[in-house]
C-alpha cells in the first residue's frame, strides 16, 4: 500500500511524531508509522517499502534524532529513491555532516518557533496551497523525553503576564514591503497600536488588517494568517493595493468562505481614493475597534 507520507524519528521523539499524525488524520493525509501495530513496523523490510511507496518523507528532526542510526539509515533509503524530504526541525538544531549529505537541499519548517503555525504549514506542503489545513487551536508540542522545560522568553512573559493594549495585526505579502514600510510610518503617525512580529499573536488582536494585491492572493502565509483570526473571532479589514480580487470561494473551503463573509468587517479600496479619504477611512476603523494609542 502506498502512502502521503512515511513519518522518520527517533523513539524519543515519539510524543511528537503521535502528535502530527493527530493532525495527518484531521486532514486526511495518510502515513506510515513504525510500530503502529498495523504496519510490523520494526521490520526492515516494511519500512523499507513504506519509504519506497510513499509520496513524500518527513523528518521530524532534533538532536535526539541526529544520534539515531535507523534515522539516518531510513533519510539514506529515501534519499537513494530520490524522495522528497520534508525536515520538520522541533529543537533548533543544526545538520551534522553525515545528515547535511541528505537533506542539504531539502526544504525546512522550523517547528521551533511557533509549532501552531508550523503544523499548518506542513499541511500545506503536503496537501497544496489550494487546501484549507484544519490545525485545532489547543494543538501544542507535547515535552519529549529527557528535555527540561523551555524557560519562557521576555516577550512571552510580557503577552501572558501584563494585559496588552487592544492592537492591530498587520498581514502582507513579502512582494508588498515597500509599501509597507511607508504604511507602517502613517501608521505610527496615526497613533496605532499596531504589529507585524511573530512574539504577538493574533488570537490576542482587535483586528487583522489583510493587504490584498496580485502578489497576497497567492500567499500561504496570509491565507494561515485569516485562518487564524476566522477561528478566534478576530475582525478582519481587507485593504486593497490594487484591482486583484481574491476568489475566496476556491481559496476556503465552504466552512470557512462563509465564516469569512462574517469576520470581514470593512473592505477599504484603496487605489480608487486619494491619501486623505484613505487615511479618513482608516481612522474611523480604528477608532471603533479602539486601537489607537
Amino acid at each position: 500500500m502506498n502512502y502521503d507520507v512515511y513519518l522518520c524519528f527517533c523513539d524519543e521523539d515519539s510524543k511528537i511524531a503521535k502528535h502530527v499524525c493527530e493532525i495527518f488524520e484531521l486532514n486526511n493525509i495518510t502515513y506510515w508509522f513504525a510500530g503502529d501495530g498495523n504496519n510490523n513496523g520494526n521490520s526492515v523490510q516494511n519500512r523499507t517499502d513504506a519509504i519506497r511507496g510513499a509520496e513524500k518523507i518527513v523528518l521530524i528532526l532534533s538532536g535526539r534524532a541526529q544520534e539515531s542510526a535507523k534515522v539516518l539509515t531510513e533519510i539514506d533509503i529515501a534519499f537513494s529513491n530520490m524522495k522528497s524530504i520534508i525536515i520538520f526541525n522541533t529543537d533548533k538544531c543544526s545538520l551534522k555532516d553525515e545528515f547535511r549529505f541528505f537533506l542539504a537541499a531539502s526544504p525546512e519548517i522550523r517547528a521551533y518557533s511557533n509549532f501552531h503555525e508550523s503544523l499548518v504549514l506542513l499541511v500545506y506542503a503536503l496537501k497544496g496551497d489550494s487546501y484549507t489545513p484544519y490545525v485545532p487551536d489547543n494543538f501544542r508540542p507535547p515535552q519529549p523525553k529527557g528535555m527540561a522545560k523551555p524557560k519562557a522568553s521576555f516577550s512571552n512573559k510580557t503577552l501572558k503576564y501584563r494585559s496588552t493594549p487592544p492592537y492591530v495585526y498587520l498581514s502582507y505579502d513579502d512582494a508588498d514591503l515597500e509599501f509597507m514600510k511607508s504604511q507602517i510610518q502613517q501608521y505610527e503617525m496615526m497613533g496605532v497600536n499596531f504589529t507585524h512580529k511573530t512574539d504577538y499573536k493574533i488570537n490576542d488582536s482587535s483586528l487583522l488588517i489583510v493587504f490584498i494585491s496580485k502578489d497576497s492572493c497567492k500567499s500561504s502565509k496570509i491565507k494561515a494568517d485569516i485562518i487564524k483570526a476566522i477561528s478566534n473571532d478576530v475582525g478582519i479589514l481587507l485593504i486593497h493595493l490594487d484591482d486583484a480580487e481574491p476568489d475566496f470561494g476556491r481559496i476556503f473551503n465552504l466552512k470557512y468562505s462563509s465564516k469569512l463573509k462574517n469576520a470581514v468587517k470593512y473592505s477599504i479600496h484603496k487605489q480608487e481614493m486619494d491619501e486623505l479619504t484613505y487615511i479618513d477611512k482608516c481612522d474611523e476603523i480604528f477608532q471603533l475597534f479602539g486601537v489607537k494609542k
